[in-house]
């Protein structure tokens, strides 16, 4: 029953859509809260669609600004308490019971907040008795004027719980998802940390390998070279395209995490050397990351519709 919660800003490109497919295969939340959609209800309607989730409430933008959605996966998990443009407010109902709620920010670089404002804030958890969880990874989930005097890193996303939560899940977890091709980063809230362990799946034909001109021979030669039943050649083109398809389905998850690995080296660096350095290398980085993922989406969306 974990959350996500992610400025988006708009959907306006397929890697909006794209990335959030994969959060979310990847995450398996249960609730996905959206801020800055910059769009009307019927586009976050195709979103919750594309996700396979049943509800979702919709706070439509004005104009070209705001917008904001909270999308879940069982229909009647959520009812609602009240919304403005800046907030949904929702009783929770999984079978455990529990009320999330995201909320806050704060940053480094740029001007600072007034004293007097990051009191209140302090004064509103304390009135509330509410506790601000220390997340996991890096800490700021925006950045802007990276290599610039101006460059500030903004965590915008806090996720404040009560004691309560805390002693019923003690494991409880907040992440930072940093790896991001956009300026924001979205965040996880896992009550119960758990591992997940898959079975061998049965064969399933990826259309992604139809972009690979090989993938057409090894079918023609696996076919005519198995003098069996069709059941027996199809079985067996099954095998040679799932050992084949590991090793180009491998490729591109290595180009992916290689480009990964290399935006959490960048993360947080602000000497001289690499305002110098990191620019090239991030745009490298991050035009990988797009071209592996851009071969991956086909994949991604029949795994999404299985």
């Amino acid at each position: 029953m974990s959350i996500v919660s992610w400025n988006c800003h708009g959907f306006g490109t397929p890697w909006a859509l794209q990335f959030l497919k994969e959060v979310v295969l990847q995450k398996k939340p249960s609730y996905v809260f959206l801020c800055e959609t910059l769009c009307r209800k019927g586009i976050v309607e195709r979103v919750r669609s594309s996700l396979g989730f049943e509800g979702t409430i919709v706070v439509e933008a004005i104009g070209h600004s705001g917008g904001i959605a909270l999308l879940w996966r069982n229909k009647d998990a959520v009812s609602l308490c009240s919304f403005s443009k800046n907030h949904i407010d929702g009783i929770v109902t999984p079978p455990e019971g529990v009320k999330y709620r995201l909320t806050g920010r704060d940053k480094r670089g740029g001007r600072p907040y007034p004293n007097r404002l990051l009191q209140g804030f302090q004064e509103v958890l304390n009135d509330c008795d509410l506790v601000d969880m220390n997340p996991c990874g890096y800490q700021y989930t925006w950045e802007r004027g990276f290599g610039t005097s101006n460059h500030i890193e903004v965590r915008l996303d806090r996720a404040l719980v009560s004691p309560d939560f805390l002693n019923l899940f003690k494991d409880a977890k907040l992440t930072n998802l940093e790896v991001s091709t956009f300026d924001h980063c979205p965040i996880l809230l896992e009550p119960q940390v758990c591992n997940i362990f898959f079975r061998d799946r049965p064969f399933r034909f990826e259309n992604a390998w139809l972009r690979e001109p090989m993938c057409y021979q090894l079918v023609e030669d696996a076919w005519s070279n198995n003098v069996g039943s069709f059941y027996n050649k199809l079985s067996f083109v099954s095998e040679i395209l799932s050992a084949w398809g590991k090793e180009i389905t491998g490729n591109f998850k290595g180009r992916i995490s290689k480009s990964k690995r290399i935006l959490q080296a960048l993360k947080g660096r602000r000497d001289d050397h690499s305002v110098k350095v990191v620019p090239g290398g991030e745009e490298e980085a991050v035009r990988n990351l797009r071209s592996a993922r851009g071969l991956l989406a086909t994949a991604v969306k029949t795994v999404m519709a299985s």
